[in-house]
């Protein structure tokens, strides 16, 4: 029993972090972008902190998740919910390094040949409209995880 709560204590915490590291990045992201050069190379260094943040936040989801579904007894043995909020999670991790993986990336290139704001901004909107993604498929998996026996 202990084991599972440990486990649903150090998932919880995963999964906000990996929700928080991107909703924290898309804003600095895009208020750094928009302050003279002189903020950029800084951007850069954080943008590569974020990136590690969210990757282990990420993993330590999953392990955390079915870490909790093995200590519950299997896939048998936990509600439909729960099957529903494992596929929305991988589908969550695709928006979260596609998404915003690919484009943050992208950003970060820019940065480094010395684009302007107004070169990036295209960018800027594509990764806040991937962070909007993201928030939201995260939010349909923690209800699908909250509400798990309605399901």
């Amino acid at each position: 029993m202990y084991t599972t709560l440990t486990l649903r204590l150090f998932h919880i915490i995963f999964m906000a972090t990996w929700a928080g590291a991107a909703l924290f990045a898309s804003g600095d992201i895009k208020r750094t972008i928009l302050e003279p050069k002189s903020h950029t190379p800084l951007l850069l260094d954080r943008m590569n902190r974020y990136k590690r943040l969210a990757f282990v936040s990420a993993f330590g989801t999953i392990l955390t998740g079915f870490g909790v579904v093995w200590s519950m007894g299997g896939m048998a043995a936990v509600p439909r919910g729960i099957h529903f909020g494992i596929a929305s999670t991988f589908i969550l991790f695709a928006i979260g390094a596609g998404g915003l993986g690919r484009t943050t990336q992208a950003i970060a290139d820019g940065i480094e040949a010395g684009q302007s704001a107004e070169q990036l901004s295209p960018l800027v909107k594509r990764m806040g409209m991937a962070t909007g993604l993201f928030h939201t498929m995260w939010l349909v998996t923690l209800v699908l995880m909250v509400f798990r026996h309605v399901v």
